[in-house]
C-alpha cells in the first residue's frame, strides 16, 4: 500500500492546462466566450477537469467547452428554449468568429 501511495501524484487542472500550447486566436475566443457567459449569468461556475471546462449554473452544467489546437468544442447542457435571445445572438457571433479562425488557420 505505501509503495502504491510513493507513486501516487495528485494533478490539479485549471484554465491554463487547456490554453498550454493553443493559438492566441483559440486564446481569445475562449476568453470572449467566457465573459459572454459570465456576464449572461451572475452566479456561473467554472471547473476546469482533465478533458474540458466546465460551467456551472445552480449546481447544473450548463455548458462544457474543450479548447484544441485550432478549434474550440462546446456543448451547450440546456433545455431548447432556456437560452434567451441575447446570449443567442453572442453566441451565434461567436460560433462565427470560430468558422473563421479555422479557415485563417488553414490558409496557413
Amino acid at each position: 500500500m505505501h509503495v502504491l501511495l510513493r507513486y501516487l501524484k495528485i494533478i490539479v487542472y485549471d484554465k491554463d492546462h487547456h490554453l498550454k500550447n493553443k493559438n492566441d486566436e483559440i486564446k481569445e475566443l475562449y476568453y470572449f466566450f467566457k465573459e459572454s457567459v459570465q456576464n449572461e449569468f451572475d452566479d456561473i461556475e467554472i471547473l476546469p477537469f482533465k478533458t474540458y471546462i466546465s460551467f456551472k449554473y445552480n449546481g447544473d452544467n450548463i455548458v462544457s467547452i474543450r479548447p484544441q489546437k485550432y478549434q474550440i468544442k462546446i456543448c451547450f447542457n440546456m433545455k431548447k428554449g432556456t437560452l434567451n435571445d441575447y446570449l443567442k445572438k453572442k453566441l451565434k457571433m461567436f460560433s462565427i468568429n470560430i468558422i473563421m479562425a479555422q479557415e485563417i488557420m488553414n490558409l496557413m
